[in-house]
């Protein structure tokens, strides 16, 4: 959406009559030239990211994923309807309602898997009773 905006924006700043035309050439360009660059950023961070996921975490990807389907589709029949009826604002706003709750479920278990890490860090390099640092951090292990 950032790329058509902008491509729509320099098309009409160089005041060409039929400038739906240019700024299609334009965005065209920059994907053509991104493209391969967001590739290489998606192999390196999510793969592995997908490949590590807790069967718990993937569960609930997989249901934000069809959720803002959904709610995509929704918003299509709500633009597309000009007397949009009050069912089809509903089921939209029930939908972004539920994308952001999963989305906040999602962040939780992301921070709660890091604070247990950081526990289990904590508990592997000090003491337990006297809280000073043991063995391994004095070996540099």
């Amino acid at each position: 959406m950032t790329v058509t905006y902008i491509s729509i924006q320099i098309s009409l700043s160089l005041g060409i009559t039929n400038h739906l035309k240019v700024a299609l050439i334009i965005q065209t360009i920059t994907y053509f030239f991104s493209t391969p660059i967001l590739i290489n950023f998606v192999r390196s961070k999510f793969i592995y990211i997908l490949k590590n996921i807790p069967s718990e975490m993937s569960k609930y990807l997989i249901i934000l994923g069809l959720v803002e389907f959904a709610t995509i589709c929704m918003l299509f029949v709500y633009v597309r309807e000009s007397s949009s009826s009050s069912f089809w604002i509903l089921m939209t706003v029930i939908l972004m309602a539920l994308t952001a709750a999963i989305s906040y479920h999602l962040i939780y278990i992301i921070v709660k898997n890091f604070m247990s890490t950081k526990t289990l860090k904590h508990l592997a390099y000090t003491d337990d009773l006297t809280g000073t640092k043991n063995r391994l951090v004095l070996l540099g292990d």
